[in-house]
């Protein structure tokens, strides 16, 4: 059993000699279907030998490893199969499956419907499916009762989630009724997995597919949650269920200031992308460089000097405040149309206490005048979307907060507001460092949660820019 966040044990009351069982037939399987493939490239030569070049020289080819545990990942919920809700669960598990050395084949939303949900579980055939949503304490949240009906187990009460949740409920202030109560049901001879961020635990439970085990996980559905129990709980429940997995040694880079098509231009003689090792996976902020492991990464810094700011995966935000905090240094921002969105995202950072000193949103010329001084006849003269001003905006705010760092925007994020000299897009961001001060011109494009955005980005990587010279 379990106790606490604690979880080493196997499924309740399931002996080990058939999840040792399951494993095997796992592994016999997966060497069938490498038989099987093996069979047909050796036979391919004598067929079509132009086709055989062709596949051998192709990067997904070596895409293929048959020995990898498989798993699905299944979201439930009418609010995101209507569109009113995006499963922002969608990045976590896989990957976090990913790393844990499992190999996902499916990504997708379901809706609450009982029909529709034993239709689409009964198309899934991989080793591990995770399930998310269903196990609140509404009339529509009915995935505990499908997996329990498909595993052919009744919902019986579990002492050890009878307790977490109930001294959660009592710390809230929630009376225990029968609808509460339903938190502490799961399917006989699962195993509870703790949610340390909210009422309802989830669970993992083996059933049989034929010849086939298949262990099915079934999770809340906050990505706040699922964050937490990914972060603290699912992993050690896996290693109990999966002894077979091995979790990889990748290794995440962080590039700024540059192109995708220069980055791939860059990495494309190297052998490992040849064999679709290496993904770049593009974002807003940066481009992330996915390694197999940390061997290429010289190479990498060779190739691209000045231009890593992570090896492990953070967000800019958290590069940054891990910066500065090596460094001792502080800073603080001063911002017009992105409304104190920097600010946000840098102090969503645990530790950002020790450098963030402040920031003020002066959204008015008025507010940068008064609040951070800036020179009135400036903003008359240059106005308050000027470089003059992004400078004047970084440098009162460096004085007025007293940091060693200070980085301010102004601009016109629209949809009106934009002239023919200043349209909409404009962006001028002022940064005051330890040793000189400069600013620069953006102009972005897109609507005006995307200009925002975008400029926040350019904040973060200017500022971050003088870290990786």
């Amino acid at each position: 059993m379990t106790s606490g966040g604690n979880i080493t044990g196997r499924l309740d009351r399931v002996p080990d000699s058939e999840l040792t069982a399951s494993a095997i037939i796992r592994a016999i399987d997966r060497l069938k279907r490498l038989t099987v493939q093996l069979s047909v490239l050796l036979l391919r030569p004598f067929t079509n030998r132009f086709t055989w070049f062709q596949s051998i020289s192709k990067p997904h080819f070596c895409h293929y490893n048959f020995l990898m545990t498989t798993a699905a990942i299944v979201a439930i919920g009418n609010e995101l199969v209507r569109g009113y809700r995006q499963d922002r669960n969608g990045q976590e598990l896989p990957s976090f499956l990913s790393h844990a050395g499992f190999e996902v084949k499916t990504l997708t939303i379901c809706s609450d419907s009982e029909t529709d949900i034993r239709k689409l579980l009964s198309g899934l055939s991989t080793d591990l499916i995770i399930l998310t949503g269903g196990l609140g304490t509404t009339r529509d949240d009915k995935t505990k009762d499908v997996i329990a009906s498909i595993l052919g187990k009744p919902l019986v009460e579990h002492p050890d989630v009878r307790r977490r949740t109930t001294v959660k409920l009592k710390k809230i202030g929630i009376v225990i009724n029968d609808r509460y109560r339903n938190f502490f049901m799961l399917p006989k001879t699962s195993l509870p997995i703790p949610n340390p961020s909210g009422l309802a635990e989830g669970f993992i439970a083996a059933h049989s597919r034929g010849k086939k085990k298949q262990s099915i996980v079934v999770l809340p559905g906050v990505p706040s949650e699922v964050r937490s129990i990914v972060a603290k709980t699912l992993g050690p429940v896996l290693s109990s269920q999966f002894p077979e997995i091995v979790y990889d040694k990748k290794v995440e880079l962080g590039l700024i200031g540059m192109r995708e098509s220069v980055l791939e231009d860059g990495v494309l003689d190297l052998k490992e992308f040849a064999k679709g090792q290496i993904s770049i996976l593009p974002q807003r902020s940066a481009l992330y460089l996915l390694l197999p492991d940390d061997k290429l990464v010289p190479e990498i810094e060779t190739r691209f000097p000045g231009r890593i700011f992570t090896k492990t995966g953070e967000t800019l935000p958290q590069a940054l405040i891990r910066l500065l905090s090596q460094r001792s240094e502080t800073i603080c921002t001063a911002e017009s149309c992105t409304g104190g969105l920097l600010s946000q995202k840098l102090t969503a950072v645990p530790g950002s206490s020790k450098v963030f000193q402040g920031g003020a949103v002066t959204y008015s010329n008025e507010s940068k005048m008064k609040l951070l001084g800036v020179d009135q006849g400036l903003v008359k003269k240059s106005g308050a979307v000027s470089k003059k001003a992004a400078c004047a905006m970084a440098k009162c705010a460096k004085r007025k907060f007293r940091a060693d760092w200070a980085v301010s925007i102004t601009g016109i994020a629209g949809p009106g507001g934009g002239t023919k000299a200043k349209p909409v897009g404009t962006v001028f961001i002022g940064l005051e460092t330890p040793s000189g001060s400069l600013s620069k011109k953006f102009l972005f494009q897109g609507l005006r949660s995307d200009i925002r955005e975008n400029a926040v980005n350019a904040a973060l990587g200017l500022i971050i820019r003088y870290f990786t010279k």
